[in-house]
This record gives structure tokens, C-alpha cells and sequence, in this order.
């Protein structure tokens, strides 16, 4: 395998880790919620089967809905597809955009404080821990918004960009 391919297999393993085992944000909801992939799984299939609440609620057709459900299912299964590039290129091309767009996504929603943005992740994504503590962890850099997991899915995204355009020429 080439560099490039190698680069994409460790975006892989970053994404992973950043979706699923790291919190992206924190937020008070009753209890302490946290954004990361387990909440996006526990309500992403309610986007498609009962969007009724989200069509009241942001005053959206409900089509609209099903696209975003979708496009959630896609970044939730991203870290796979990089981890699926010694297969086929575009496994490695759809499993890197979601992560990088969404990183990006996530840090100028915390930085520009676009509340009505970070609301519609907080409702998708958020959930309570598994296990208080460890899953998912919360680790928030000083003086930094948002939590390592967010920095873990843009550096998968930005990993797996620049791995994909460098092992071009190693698929035939």
C-alpha cells in the first residue's frame, strides 16, 4: 500500500474515534448532554420515520428532512468508508468529505456562536453519556470552543482529503 493509502486508513481511525468514543460539545439539558455520533445513531432513523417534530419545529418541508437524515447516516458510517479505501477510491472520496465538512460545520458553529445552527446538532446528535466519564469522553482544550472530538473529525477529514488526492495514481 502507498502513502496515501495509509494516510486514508488513519483519517479512518481518527474519524472513528472522534464520531463515536469523543464528545464534540457539551450542553446542559436537564442533565449534562453530549454531542457525538451515539446520539446521532440513537435519532437518526427518527429523521426519516417521525420528522414530524422537526418539520413543526424549524417550519422545513419534510423532504428536507429525509435528505439530512440521509446526509447524518453518511457521516455516521464515513470513518467506515476510509477505512474501506484499499477497495475502491470512492469509498475513501465520500468518507472524507462528510468528516472535513462537518468538523468545519462544527468549530465556526461554536467560534461564530450560531446558536440556531449548534440547536439543530444539539437535537440530532446530542444525547446522555453511556457510561458517565468514559463514553463518550469529554475533554475540552483550554481556551478552545467545542470539545477534541470535533479536532479528531477535522483532522480525519483533512487526513483523508489530502491521502486521497495523493494516492491517485495507486488505483488502477
Amino acid at each position: 500500500m502507498g502513502a496515501g493509502k495509509n494516510l486514508v486508513i488513519v483519517a479512518g481511525i481518527l474519524t472513528l474515534v472522534g464520531t463515536y468514543a469523543l464528545s464534540w460539545f457539551s450542553f446542559p439539558y436537564g442533565t449534562i448532554q453530549y454531542a457525538s455520533g451515539i446520539g446521532g445513531i440513537l435519532r437518526a432513523f427518527d429523521l426519516f420515520a417521525n420528522n414530524n417534530f422537526y418539520v413543526q419545529r424549524y417550519k422545513l418541508p419534510s423532504w428536507a428532512f429525509i435528505v439530512i437524515g440521509a446526509l447524518v447516516i453518511l457521516f455516521l458510517i464515513s470513518g467506515v468508508l476510509q477505512l474501506l479505501v484499499t477497495k475502491k477510491r470512492a469509498y475513501g472520496i465520500l468518507g472524507t468529505i462528510m468528516p472535513f465538512l462537518m468538523g468545519i460545520a462544527l468549530l465556526l458553529g461554536a467560534i461564530l456562536n450560531l446558536l440556531s445552527f449548534i440547536r439543530f446538532y444539539l437535537e440530532i446528535f446530542g444525547s446522555a453519556p453511556i457510561i458517565v466519564g468514559i463514553l463518550p469522553y469529554h475533554w475540552v482544550i483550554y481556551g478552545e470552543v467545542g470539545s477534541i472530538g470535533s479536532y479528531f473529525i477535522l483532522a480525519g477529514g483533512i487526513l483523508g482529503l489530502i491521502g486521497v488526492i495523493m494516492s491517485k495514481e495507486e488505483f488502477y
